[in-house]
């Protein structure tokens, strides 16, 4: 199984995106490595704010952490990043980048050799999703701070639903990274 923390890490945030909730034992069991182990990545992936540790297990972070956590500008353009749009990177050498938007995400994403783990902000309930499960929705009426404007969304449907309202185009990880390096 994933025996890279990294890999690892971003199995587990995976997991939770389709479970909600995760017992430390089963993770013990499915990654096949020590409870001490698993406590270290919980303890990595909390301090982050991608889950929150409760009693016995992990549950999916409600929210992204406050942007006191991260540095206020965006690596690609430098824009202010809004905790509403971030875009976290960490890459295989342990460095965190963070961008203001998925539409600046999916450019340093495509420019990152080596990186490991990506969240998307969903851009309805400020939970996080891996950049690769994520659905896009791009070329809206809501402008962001970067164009063509790029939300991305944890559930396929409320992505639709709000492209109902505000148009735009559905795009999953691969369509959404193309799209913006076409633009450019």
């Amino acid at each position: 199984m994933a025996s890279i923390p990294a890999e690892r890490q971003q199995k587990i945030l995976e997991l939770l995106q389709e479970r909600k909730t995760l017992k430390i034992h089963e993770m013990v069991e499915q990654f096949q490595v020590s409870l001490m182990t698993i406590h270290r990545d919980l303890r990595s992936l909390a301090a982050k704010g991608l889950v929150t540790k409760v009693h016995g297990g992990v549950t999916l972070g409600r929210t992204f952490p406050t942007n006191e956590a991260f540095s206020n500008s965006c690596a690609l353009c430098g824009n202010p990043v809004s905790a509403r749009t971030i875009l976290i990177i960490h890459g295989s050498g342990g460095e965190t980048m963070q961008a203001c938007c998925p539409h600046c995400g999916l450019i340093l994403l495509a420019r990152q050799e080596g990186s490991v783990m990506a969240m998307a902000t969903d851009f309805l309930y400020g939970q996080m999703a891996s950049v690769k499960e994520a659905v896009y929705l791009v070329g809206s009426t809501v402008d962001t701070c970067c164009m063509p404007s790029v939300l991305s969304f944890s559930r396929q449907q409320d992505a639709q639903r709000f492209q109902h309202g505000f148009g735009g185009q559905m795009m999953n990880f691969d369509q959404a990274q193309r799209y913006v390096q076409d633009a450019m």
